[in-house]
Formats: structure tokens, sequence, C-alpha cells
């Protein structure tokens, strides 16, 4: 049998890790040259009494202990990555972590030029120090954040995504697109197995799913396993191809419109004295809410008194029901659309204690919301 065409992927990976040692380069030293140029431009132009070679010595031992410190941040970003969800919490470890490079980055040039300058019979002289790290800081936490965007840009794009990730991602496809997803990442890298995962909408059983596909194409998944709601599989990089046809064929056959149109179903609207503590505590202790078996979900129709963002995609909102004279308290996760939410809303919510600010208080987490 004729082997499979290999994936561009498969013909990359060897390259891989000279391309990318190439690409740095290439970027380091295309900034070393402009730098240069536009520094000896400066110098000619106030007539500074400065040698030609100094300032190719200033900018070229920044850019080599830059480089150098490519392969270090590229551990760092891949140890602690800067995932869209945890961007906020690791902030204060990306700047601590540019100040560490600033400092090692200027200590370690510094000791290039004295040692250069030696060499050539002369003298270097960095100058105060607090004011040249203050100075050489605020040119290297721009390269620091822009080194980090590339690198997470380019991992986006790289299918060598560690296989911790698909959960996530197919979670977060499910959440936005309102279809089943199923995502991959190499087992490890350059394998040529495929580690998947699996989230699903209701009615759709995607572990039966699943087994569908490998009752009618046996030997094409390893090995699976899951619910109705999240599965795991195991699959050949070669096999992906085949795959791919067979679950669309399977679920082409198996989905209608009806299934593919999110709905939420309510409990109905609570009393204005059942917002409160009592019934937020007997709502959430009376779990485990889950698949089949889903948290009370409750409509209706509310005031906006006030409203501000939370972070770029959560609204805080400070809402009166009609019936009720305290306001309620409400956050809706995804609900920053960039503008201001409609003076009356109906929403979808869920009643739950509020433990940040104690006490009696309580806090409506929206589901859903459109204007009343």
């Amino acid at each position: 049998m004729t082997p499979p065409e290999p994936f561009p992927y498969q013909r990359y990976a060897p390259w891989k890790t000279w391309v990318e040692a190439g690409l740095w380069t290439l970027l380091i030293l295309g900034n070393f040259a402009g730098n240069s140029l536009t520094e000896l431009m400066e110098l000619w132009r106030r007539g500074a009494g400065i040698s030609t070679w100094e300032p190719l010595v200033w900018e070229g031992s920044s850019a080599l202990v830059l480089l150098l410190l490519v392969p270090v941040l590229a551990w760092f970003t891949g140890r602690f990555p800067l995932y869209w969800h945890l961007w906020r919490r690791r902030l204060a470890l990306y700047a601590a972590a540019s100040v560490v490079l600033c400092v090692v980055h200027v200590l370690a040039m510094v000791a290039l030029r004295e040692l250069l300058y030696r060499a050539l019979g002369s003298d270097y002289q960095f100058g105060p120090w607090l004011r040249g790290l203050v100075y050489e800081y605020l040119k290297d936490v721009r390269a620091f954040f822009l080194i980090v965007v590339v690198m997470e840009g380019y991992r986006a794009f790289d299918p060598e995504w560690h296989p911790g990730v698909v959960g996530l991602v197919a979670s977060k496809m499910k959440e936005r697109l309102y279809r089943p997803v199923l995502a991959f990442a190499p087992a490890e890298p350059g394998a040529q197995v495929l580690r998947g995962s699996a989230r699903s909408i209701a009615g759709f059983h995607i572990r039966d799913a699943l087994a569908a596909v490998d009752a009618r194409h046996p030997g094409l998944v390893q090995r699976f396993g899951g619910h109705a709601m999240a599965a795991g599989l195991t699959l050949e990089l070669a096999k992906l191809p085949a795959f791919e046809q067979a679950w669309q064929e399977h679920a082409r056959a198996t989905l209608d419109d009806a299934l593919l149109q999110a709905e939420l179903l309510s409990d109905g609207e609570l009393l204005p004295q059942e917002f409160d503590r009592f019934h937020a505590e007997a709502l959430r202790d009376g779990g485990p809410w889950g698949q089949g078996f889903p948290e009370p979900l409750f409509d209706g129709c509310f005031e906006v008194l006030d409203y501000r963002p939370v972070g770029e995609r959560h609204l805080r909102l400070r809402l009166r029901h009609p019936d009720r004279r305290e306001p309620l308290a409400a956050i809706h996760f995804g609900g920053w659309q960039g503008s201001a939410p409609a003076p009356h809303l109906h929403l979808a919510y869920r009643l739950q204690p509020d433990d940040y600010r104690g006490g009696s208080a309580v806090q409506l987490v929206v589901e859903h919301a459109v204007p009343a």
C-alpha cells in the first residue's frame, strides 16, 4: 500500500528548531542594523566626536545578549503561558520577569562592552547606573512584551499544542458556536499520535457518537472514553483526515437544526422575598448539579440602575426588581459588549450567595440577557 502523503507540518518538523533559531537571529540582526544606522546618523548630525565602531559595539552587545536570552524567554513563556483566562493573574509575574530580563541584559552587555573597549585600547563608561537602568528598562520592557506576543502568537498556530490545552479550546469553541467540538494536539512534541478532547451540546451524546464512528470504522480510533457532554480519544496523526470525514458524516446524519439551537429552560420567576441568603444557600446546597440535573435557572424583568465593565468581557450590574425596594447585585460573565446595556432587561439567572461581600448579600449570575 502506498504510504500516505505527509502533512506539511510533518515535512516542516525536522527543520523546526533551525527555522525558529534562524528567524529570531534575523529579527534581532535586523533590529541591530536599524538601531546602529540610526545611532550613527544621529551622532553625525550632532557632530559628536565618537568613533564609528562605538555605536556598533553598543548595539551589537545589546543584540547578542538579547539573542542569547530568547531561549530563556521561550522556556519562561512555555512554563507560565499567558493564556487568555490567566493573563490578569500572570501580569505581575510577567512584569517582574521584564525587570529581571532588563537587569541581566544590562549587566551582560556592559561586561561585553568593557571587554571590547579594552581590546580596542579604549575605556567604556556606562554612566550613572540608576538613570542608565531606567533608560534601558524603558526599551527592554517593550522588547520583552513584543517577544512574548510573537511567541504566544506562534504557539497559537503551532500544531504542537500541549495536550492539556485542547480541553479548554474545545469548551470555549463549543460555548461560542454551540456545536459539538473536537480539538486535537500531539501526545508529545513530534509524536505521530494525537490526543483529542471533545465537548458536546444538549441532545448529542458525544461518547456514543465516538462509539458509532468506531463501530463503522474499526481501527480508526485507538481508544476513547467519556460521557454525554465530554469525551477524550487517541488517534494516529495519519488517520486524522479519515476520522474527520467519518465524524462529519455521523454528525450530519444525527444532528438536526432543532438540536443546534441553544435553549434555556427556566424554573420561572422568584418572588421578591425569595432574593435572600436563605434561598441562595438552599439552592447551592441542593446539588450536586450536573448533566440531567441542572442547577435551577430563573428568569424575570429588571431595571438597570447602574453598570460597570469588569475586565474586558464581563459586566457588573445593579438591578431593581419591580416589586422589591432594595437593589440587587448581578454579574454577567462575558456580558460586556462595549456599550451600555438596555435600561430594562429580561434576564435568565441563577441565585447565589455573594461570599465576597458576605453577610446576607446575594447576587444574580446572569446566563442570558435581552432587552425587556
